[in-house]
């Protein structure tokens, strides 16, 4: 079967999006990670698994005692806060407790520089006031607390005190080292800036190996400010240009002032750290609107990227302010009847905006305009503002949103309205009804901004009850400002937020139990700032994590895409029809937790919970359990017998006895669903059982769930780049606080690993930058560490019960794991029923062996895991070590969950049977775009850079750069730019929305881009040739008395086509290689060699045809995996030289004998010699200057792939000459029309594989 990717169709603008434009996308994304050609598995668990490393302390801070890197994935993301488990059981920063090196829980509990959350919300926005606190009730306390809320700038220093946008954007104070393993994408190859050394020397006596580089921001406009930089200023094109001197850290030998010791990339600004010269730093704050970093045009070098983990996770708490699961059934909910409105609140003005501000002494007030009349006042009355003018215009950069009316002694009801001054249109009215007292007040906020000049007046009479009364309207003139992700999430956690201290149960505040998620947009609407009417603040942050919404919601998200399964929870391997299955314990077995409850296999396999009578569901297949029979449509079921449903879904069962739904995995949607799809790879780890061995399971392969064994301990892997990218050889400093209450951990900086324990690469880089190379490596080498290997997907997953009654889950998986050539073809549970000595004879390492050989070591523990070929990286000495490991066959089992297809019945129609429109799969996609794109590659970047510099570079995409060129965008976001001008940063579509065909389109046009993936094995350029001829007979057009063709001397002019070359006279037997290029060429005229058989002319024309390939250097070739190895030469290309030149034959008309052309070998330089041969003495006229002129020439930089250089037929003669004299030996003369084309390989050559895109099936 060919490889392809599906293409994902786009959507017309104003259209709804059908469910087969939904799959196309669907399975454009999924038929990538299941071909995995540029990783993209491997690399979406990875990126996923980033924000979860090392989320807890070892037990003794010696670092002796770790937990295993991602026991997150292992153990707790199975924990559900019903289950009432805390965790860690010790406080951060503590022995066990939470790492504070880890993005995540320093959002929760902070560190030594930050506040944690709870802290930095509640010190900066209140949501109770007046004394004793309360929550405000009244029009007036929440336009009082709306004030406190939002705060104010002043218009022309820039000084502010803005508590709301300080609040939301406290969350990017969380920045991790360039060389911490968290937080970041996997990475590619990335153009790089100029590197001004090698080595920025020691540090903390570690040497480093870590280069100092020239970074540069280019500003967007001739208009954009340089103040305030700490970099050397330049202009490019008129634009500023900002340059930093470099990029050694503080404490190294080599750092000074003006380098940068930090960057943090945010949605709004990159934030750069600079040098100060006397031990500290200064921030310059580069606004995404105003520059962009780079452009660099410097060497592909491999980099990891923001991975935007925290921000995915505070996206996703907020999309689950959509209704409970509860108000979600049944299947028939509206969903604006239940959700946050993130519609409107997107579209308007954020009205926690600033207020203008201004200096009272030294302190800075807000500036609320404010308007006043005296009561009574007629109908029509104009109120007048504090400055005595009638109408007020807002300060530039401001706009009028809100206002809050009060009035005193006011005997009836009555209406104030505000007026635009320009148009008399009234843009907002209130009514004020006056209670016993005649007090009354009303609040308002409008849906769009007011920047022209407005007024007040009174729609009714204003009567009063007496002297003294009043109606004053207090307006909010707030900075020009509309709500981005942060203020969402800002909004909402202080809304919903239960408050109360640390022993309150369940997660706080989390919109999955929140079932007033509307009502919280209402109460920001007509209050204008958050409301919580249980909560003073946050809740008081405990000693676990688990509690935190952000965490719930980054956990719960994180186990919806990936899992990573341990070793422990193995059972069994078998192959039975050619199809591998392995056998788990369904629950976490984890030693001093609670049994039977954290369940690793939920949305996997089939639900633990029995399905109720009504529920069944069409087309699903049921089993049953337990003591007594089930009833459906007249039949009887027993223990373990199945039946499918139909559109029945009630059916009877006796008391004990339960239906569950059988399989897990639903490879096509049932009506009303979503497919769920699910794909595996395996990591595996050399071991010894020796408690002394520092490859002992706990100690090593237990600890370690990333291990790339094809680099493992290589003595032959890449650079000192390639080294640091791939293994994270971080250190640890351990320091007490002062005040006793803990540790704090800090990350520093690695040396370069002299020894690859644990490498993290994908299998695309088993051979990257000379790893593995051919001189080491062995035909068995390249079968067992093939690149791109392709996950394999599960076809069924069924629960079984063991004979302890444990709940085992059963996974078929559509084919049989990569295995050795001599491996058995089928075999059973019993690994004692094997042919050990067989298994020990295979030659090199397979995921099949593996799993074989370490599922007879857990029942045989004298049986040893064999060390083989593929265990470790070539040129290894890991081996010839006193304490050398055993084979890598401990595994570590991840899982990658396939983006869902939804119901598909071939029409457009609306129909009850519909899956219901969500955004989580699209919210899916953009995840896995991100973490996956980096393995293919940017066609417009490698071009652009590698034309300009002659470099053969080939570099991959940045999700950046991926959204630019695919929409000229930054990111996916959840709105159209119709809405949002501005396109504000997002992770793709939101709840309670409208599902634009632009955002959708945004995610296609995107996908489709990914057509191109490195191959890093070498190649070369295989040709091919074949040479074909035609002749036709021809009337020459001079002279009138035409000479015979094969007698003496002649001269002959003809205006007309060359013949089509049809005749094949030669061809290449065989592909050869033709070094690094390819050409094909043409040449057309009158033949001066040939006559016809009555001695007349012929026009000749000899084409020669070339194919090209790409073919791997022989050897390689084991490197690919079979599914498409045959299809290398077909799909292979790489950048190169396109060049064509096309030739015309012509003379010039001459009206003297002298300028003629004359047909002698020195006529031209002696026209002496011979007279002229094209000169027509009665007519007085002739031709000169005959030869072949350029017509076109073209000379590309292009991707290329395998194709045919075929010049065609050439230009027609304007015109041809030819001729022929009896000088000894005889000299024959003319012109020709020719065309050549030729590609050629850049210098430093990068080979690629482009996979064709084909449309969706019907």
């Amino acid at each position: 079967m060919a490889v392809t990717f599906t293409r994902a169709e786009t959507v017309n603008p104003g259209d709804p999006i059908t469910a087969r434009q939904l799959r196309s996308l669907v399975r454009a994304f999924n038929d990538r990670i299941l071909w995995s050609i540029g990783d993209s598995a491997w690399r979406i668990a990875w990126g996923i698994s980033a924000l979860w490393r090392q989320m807890r302390n070892p037990a003794d801070f010696q670092g002796l005692v770790f937990p295993s890197q991602f026991e997150s994935f292992e153990v707790f993301h199975h924990v559900e806060p019903e289950q009432d488990y805390q965790y860690p059981l010790t406080g951060p920063g503590e022995p066990e407790g939470s790492n504070l090196g880890n993005p995540l829980n320093q959002f929760v509990f902070g560190n030594p520089a930050l506040d944690n959350e709870e802290n930095r919300l509640n010190s900066l926005v209140p949501l109770w006031l007046g004394t004793p606190p309360h929550p405000p009730t009244t029009p007036e306390e929440m336009w009082t607390l709306g004030k406190m809320q939002r705060g104010c700038i002043e218009p022309e220093t820039g000084l502010q005190n803005v508590p709301a946008l300080e609040a939301a954007q406290s969350i990017f104070q969380i920045v991790t080292p360039t060389y911490s393993p968290h937080g970041k994408s996997y990475g590619g190859y990335f153009p790089s800036p100029v590197e001004l050394l090698t080595d920025c020397g020691d540090f903390e006596n570690s040497g480093l190996g870590i280069s100092s580089y020239e970074i540069k921001f280019t500003a967007l406009r001739e208009d954009v400010s340089t103040a305030g930089f700490h970099g050397s200023l330049s202009t490019v094109d008129g634009k500023a240009v900002i340059t930093y001197a470099g990029t050694c850290p503080l404490g190294t030998d080599y750092t000074a002032e003006g380098h940068i010791v930090g960057m943090a990339r945010l949605p709004f600004a990159t934030l750069v750290a600079v040098n100060d010269g006397a031990g500290g730093y200064n921030v310059d704050s580069f606004p995404v609107a105003d520059w962009i970093e780079g452009p660099y045009e410097g060497e592909g070098l491999l980099d990891h990227d923001d991975g935007q983990q925290i921000n995915r996770a505070v996206w996703r708490f907020c999309l689950d302010f959509r209704g409970t699961p509860e108000q979600r059934k049944p299947d028939d909910f509206k969903i604006e009847e239940i959700a946050f409105d993130f519609q409107a609140f997107t579209e308007r003005p954020y009205y926690l905006a600033p207020a203008a501000g201004r200096f009272s002494g030294d302190s800075l007030e807000a500036i609320y305009p404010t308007a006043q009349i005296n009561l009574p006042a007629n109908a029509g009355a104009v109120l007048q503002f504090d400055d005595g003018q009638s109408a007020h215009t807002p300060r530039s950069g401001f706009i009028f949103i809100g206002y809050f009316a009060k009035a005193t002694k006011l005997a009836a009801r009555t209406a104030v309205e505000a007026v635009d001054s320009t148009t008399g249109e009234v843009i907002a009215s209130s009514t004020l009804d006056p209670d016993q007292d005649g007090n009354a007040s009303a609040l308002l906020f409008m849906e769009e901004g007011q920047t022209d000049a407005f007024f007040f007046r009174l729609n009714d009479l204003a009567a009063s009850t007496g002297a003294g009364g009043a109606l004053t309207v207090e307006c909010a003139e707030l900075l020009s400002y509309h709500p981005n992700w942060w203020d969402f999430y800002l909004l909402l956690r202080m809304s919903a937020t239960d408050g109360g201290d640390l022993t309150a149960s369940g997660v706080d505040g989390r919109g999955l139990d929140f079932d007033q998620a509307l009502e919280l947009w209402e109460n920001y609407r007509d209050a204008g700032c958050i409301i919580n009417g249980i909560g003073a603040g946050l809740r008081m942050t405990p000693d676990w994590v688990n509690d935190n919404p952000i965490y719930d919601a980054a956990r719960r998200a994180a186990r919806e895409m990936v899992r990573i399964l341990p070793r422990r929870q193995f059972v069994s391997y078998e192959v039975s029809g050619g199809k591998s299955i392995l056998r788990f314990l369904r629950y976490v077995d984890v030693p001093g937790l609670p049994g039977g409850t954290f369940d690793c296999f939920a949305d996997i396999a089939p639900s633990a919970t029995p399905v109720e009578p009504g529920e069944l569901i069409e087309d699903e297949v049921y089993v049953v359990r337990g003591t007594g029979t089930v009833s459906y449509r007249g039949s009887n079921y027993s223990d373990g017998q199945s039946f499918t449903a139909d559109a029945t879904a009630d059916f009877t069962a006796d008391e004990g006895t339960s239906v569950f739904v059988k399989d897990g995995i639903r490879a096509k949607a049932r009506k009303k669903g979503w497919s769920n799809r699910w794909c595996s790879f395996i990591q595996t780890k050399c071991y010894h059982p020796s408690e002394s061995s520092i490859w002992k399971p706990e100690a090593y392969g237990d600890y370690f769930a990333w291990n790339q064994r094809c680099h493992f301990y290589s003595g032959s892997a890449g650079n000192a780049r390639f080294r640091r990218h791939t293994t994270f050889n971080y250190r640890t400093n351990v320091t007490e606080r002062d005040d006793g209450s803990g540790y704090d951990t800090e990350l520093v900086a690695p040396s370069v690993q002299a020894q690859y324990i644990s490498p993290e690469a994908p299998s695309g880089y088993n051979y990257a930058d000379g790893a593995n190379d051919l001189r080491f490596g062995s035909t068995e080498f390249f079968e067992s560490c093939q690149i791109y290997q392709a996950p394999y997907e599960i076809e069924s997953a069924t629960v079984e019960f063991d004979g302890l009654g444990r709940e085992i889950v059963k996974l078929v998986f559509n084919r049989r794991f990569d295995s050795h050539p001599d491996a058995p073809a089928s075999f059973g549970q019993d690994p004692l029923s094997w042919d050990a000595d067989a298994l020990r004879a295979e030659s090199y390492r397979t995921d099949d062996n593996a799993i074989r050989e370490y599922a007879l070591h857990q029942v045989d523990p004298s049986y040893q895991c064999v060390f083989r070929t593929g265990d470790s990286g070539t040129n290894s000495a890991v081996s010839f070590l006193p304490d050398n490991p055993f084979g890598s066959c401990f595994p570590h089992f991840f899982f990658v969950k396939l983006i869902p297809e939804p119901w598909e019945d071939d029409n457009e129609s609306f129909e009850s049977s519909d899956s219901r429109a969500v955004v989580d799969p699209l919210t899916q996609a953009e995840t896995y775009l991100h973490y996956m794109c980096e393995g293919f590659i940017d066609d417009k970047t490698s071009l652009e850079i590698t034309c300009k510099t002659g470099f053969g570079n080939l570099y991959d995409y940045r999700y950046k750069n991926l959204c630019f060129d695919a929409f000229g965008g930054a990111s996916i976001g959840a709105f159209s730019l119709d809405v949002r001008a501005d396109g504000p940063h997002g992770y793709g579509p939101l709840p309670n929305t409208w599902m634009y065909a632009e955002v959708f389109n945004r995610l296609a046009k995107a996908v489709n881009l990914l057509t191109r993936a490195r191959v890093m094995l070498p190649f070369e350029v295989q040709c091919k040739t074949q040479n074909f001829s035609g002749t036709k007979e021809i009337t020459p057009d001079w002279p009138t008395d035409m000479p015979v063709c094969s007698e003496g001397k002649y001269t002959v002019v003809w205006a007309g086509s060359p013949p089509d070359a049809g005749t094949l006279d030669s061809e290449d037997a065989d592909w050869v290689e033709c070094g690094l290029g390819a050409s094909a060429s043409s040449s057309g005229g009158i033949d001066l060699d040939n006559c016809t058989g009555s001695n007349g002319f012929l026009a000749y024309t000899h084409r020669q045809v070339t194919a090209y390939r790409v073919q791997l250097t022989t050897g390689y070739e084991l490197a690919i995996p079979a599914a498409w190895r045959d299809q290398v030469a077909s799909i292979g290309g790489f950048v190169g030289i396109y060049q064509s030149s096309t030739q015309q034959a012509r003379c010039n008309d001459v009206t003297s004998a002298d300028d003629a052309d004359g047909c002698c070998p020195d006529y031209q330089t002696d026209p002496g010699l011979c007279g002229p041969d094209w000169w027509d003495t009665d007519l007085g006229k002739g031709w000169g200057g005959c030869g072949p002129y350029p017509v076109e020439e073209i000379a590309e930089c292009r991707m290329l792939s395998a194709g045919t250089l075929d010049p065609g037929t050439p230009p027609d003669g304007a015109p041809f000459v030819g001729g022929h004299n009896t000088q000894s030996p005889p000299v024959r003369c003319g012109n020709s029309s020719g065309k050549s084309i030729s590609i050629s390989v850049l210098n430093d050559p990068g080979f690629f594989v482009t996979i064709p895109l084909v449309d969706l099936e019907s």
